[in-house]
């Protein structure tokens, strides 16, 4: 079996010949980082499985590509999420046409999404439409620029930032939500235990 950091450039280099047991290593060595980056852009569980299979196909088809000198995380990241993307182009998901006159302008709380850690943003991140989803992720966790996401998606630039607008106003919404179930499980939970001691 293949260490990690010691043989991973005996991994890329039997992965370059197609030899299927380096290719099973590299699979295996990757699937749980692969699974981490297309959760936040899958629906369900099911759909970030098929965006990591579909990935490593690319990665084993594109492995000549790979430059030594650059991280190989980086390049395999990268490919997960284009993965990702081609795969909601590809299943009709993204109705990215926003009107700009009606995006929702409502103020919105920077402190509250400031205040939010990842594992609740990627809680929450379920509840947003896909367009939002993806956008959010590639704006706020990946870093590109809305030029960029516009290329990448193939809308505007305006269309970009008005569904980050959005994203974050639903993620506000769903924050509040999500709280306010909790403090009334807890309030219930405390009455509960009031009247067992009294």
């Amino acid at each position: 079996m293949f260490k990690k950091k010691e043989n991973i450039e005996d991994i890329i280099a039997g992965c370059r010949k197609k030899q299927s047991k380096s290719q099973e290593a590299l699979y295996k060595e990757y699937f749980g980082y692969a699974m981490s980056v297309a959760l936040p852009y899958a629906h369900v569980p099911d759909e970030a499985h098929e965006i990591v299979n579909d990935s490593f196909m690319k990665v084993f088809d594109k492995i000549d590509s790979y430059k030594e000198s650059h991280s190989f995380k980086s390049w395999f990241r990268a490919i997960v999420v284009n993965t990702a993307i081609d795969y909601y182009r590809k299943n009709g998901k993204y109705r990215l046409n926003t009107d700009v006159e009606q995006a929702d302008r409502s103020e919105y709380s920077e402190e509250i999404l400031d205040s939010l850690n990842l594992e609740n943003i990627l809680e929450l991140l379920n509840g947003l439409s896909d367009n939002q989803r993806v956008i959010f992720n590639l704006y706020e966790i990946e870093g590109y620029s809305h030029r960029e996401i516009a290329e990448m998606l193939d809308i505007t630039e305006t269309a970009s930032r008005t569904n980050l607008t959005r994203a974050k106003k639903s993620l506000r919404d769903l924050y509040f939500n999500y709280f306010e179930q909790h403090e009334e499980t807890n309030r219930y939970s405390i009455e509960q235990q009031d009247k067992a001691n009294s």
